[in-house]
């Protein structure tokens, strides 16, 4: 037999220098995420979502006390709706519930009365209503 650079310790050795070159460029790689990671900023959220997040909704109003513009969004968008009850947040916007049969909705507007978005309990649009929905 001829000696080759391919017989079977040449090829383990080949295979043997791959692995390693592998390992030593992951390793490298992993190590400039880790320092890309470790001097980044951290992230935060923007104003609106902060905003969003540390509203709190635990005084309830009568539905007297809504806004006309919030009383006039719910007869023309959600008229099939009960209202069931009605929340002032702490930064003045609202939080309104409302009911039809099996579907619950809570639908949220700002200070001045304009809609912010909605929520509803079986994840047709958001889902988060079953942490909001108390």
């Amino acid at each position: 037999m001829r000696n080759s650079f391919f017989t079977r310790a040449g090829k383990f050795g080949l295979f043997s220098a791959m692995i390693l070159l592998f390992l030593v460029l992951s390793n490298t790689a992993l190590a400039q995420v880790q320092e890309v990671e470790r001097h980044a900023p951290p992230m935060e959220a923007s104003p609106q979502e902060q905003n969003q997040l540390a509203v709190t909704y635990n005084d309830q109003i009568k539905h007297g006390e809504l806004p006309e513009s919030v009383v006039s969004s719910i007869q023309n968008n959600y008229n099939s709706f009960k209202l069931a009850e009605a929340y002032r947040g702490s930064d003045g916007s609202y939080k309104i519930k409302l009911e039809k049969e099996q579907e619950k909705l809570a639908v949220f507007y700002d200070a001045g009365g304009e809609f912010i978005r909605v929520e509803n309990s079986n994840g047709k649009e958001d889902d988060n209503i079953n942490e909001d929905w108390r």
